[in-house]
């Protein structure tokens, strides 16, 4: 799933949300990797990220819940 979510090292596996309104938020990824671009005022923006879609892991998820 790609993104342009603005990502810092450390931030793999942190969940990827899709905010509704003020008071609903779904997962639906992971991240995973990002690529940055430089700007002038010495910061990175993010440019491209990725992480699998909640979709691929939603059985896991599913199963771990019923036990």
């Amino acid at each position: 799933m790609l993104n342009r979510c603005d990502q810092r090292p450390g931030d793999s596996g942190s969940p990827i949300l899709l905010l509704r309104g003020a008071e609903e938020a779904f997962v639906v990824g992971l991240s995973t990797a990002t690529s940055h671009a430089k700007r002038d005022n010495a910061d990175f923006a993010a440019v491209a990220a990725l992480g699998p879609s909640a979709v691929s892991f939603a059985d896991a998820v599913q199963r771990a819940l019923e036990r």
